[in-house]
């Protein structure tokens, strides 16, 4: 074999070499792909898996309910064919739905609010009377509030932290909780317009500086609360007339109107 011939083989060996090699890896990267995109797909199924779960968890423990809420309004599966005092049992399902914690909490997660107890932090004869502040007062508040929405809150005259020059220098947590979200519980639980309740000056009390409002771009209240003050309604005692229920306390009166499978409240008052 002469030299000629001898560099024509080497380099066709070469060639040779260097195609295998990208072949190989070629289907080595191929293969991580497929792996890559399978354990992502394992990943979303297994979300969406665990969101349908959750979501049957829910609905399977409301069915079993008799009374429960969804979203704060109060559903009804209590049949009164006549006026009568409540039973133990009726008045048990009431307590279950009324409890601070929902129904549908996991005992290994962190316990999630009832909203519908924001309806119970303060007494009223009818809904458009209640107290705006106590109602939002516990909320459930956003923290993510950027300088110039600071800035916005600082030219209020009820807002106690007018002097801080910044978020981080209030002593208690500045939360927001959009009006929406108010508004919302309150028509699902009550059936009244919620701008009712902000138009009447006996709900909106100036006074309290530990709740603001922020309207345009913000739309929204502001909670300075530091301490979990969040209040059940557990009934003794009760009864049905006319479509109508009440509920009684230790210290309060709620009374309930039935439409339906639906609940409203009518008021909570003092006994």
């Amino acid at each position: 074999m002469n030299k000629k011939t001898l560099t024509v083989v080497i380099v066709l060996v070469v060639v040779a070499l260097l195609g295998f090699y990208v072949v190989n890896n070629s289907n080595e990267n191929s293969s991580r792909t497929t792996e890559v995109v399978k354990d992502t797909d394992k990943e979303k199924k297994a979300d969406k898996e665990n969101k349908v779960k959750e979501e049957k968890t829910k609905s399977s423990t409301d069915e079993k309910l008799n009374v429960y809420i969804d979203d704060g309004a109060i559903h009804s599966k209590l049949s009164f064919s006549e006026n009568r005092e409540l039973t133990k049992e009726e008045l048990n399902d009431f307590n279950m739905a009324f409890g601070i914690y929902t129904n549908s909490s996991e005992s290994n997660e962190e316990p999630e609010i009832n909203v519908i107890c924001h309806m119970f932090s303060s007494y009223y004869d009818k809904p458009e009377n209640i107290n705006i502040v106590d109602m939002v007062y516990y909320m459930k508040r956003d923290f993510d509030i950027d300088e110039k929405e600071f800035e916005a809150l600082k030219k209020l005259d009820s807002f106690v932290y007018k002097d801080a020059k910044k978020l981080e220098d209030t002593v208690t947590p500045v939360g927001r909780i959009p009006k929406e979200n108010v508004a919302k519980l309150f028509y699902n639980s009550t059936g009244v317009d919620f701008e009712k309740a902000l138009s009447n000056s006996k709900a909106n009390d100036k006074s309290m500086k530990l709740v603001v409002y922020l309207d345009e771009p913000y739309n929204s209240f502001y909670s300075m609360s530091s301490d979990f003050g969040v209040v059940n309604f557990a009934a003794k005692s009760g009864n049905y007339k006319d479509g109508v229920i009440a509920l009684y306390s230790d210290k309060s009166k709620l009374v309930l109107r039935q439409e339906g499978d639906r609940l409203y409240i009518v008021s909570h008052t003092k006994k």
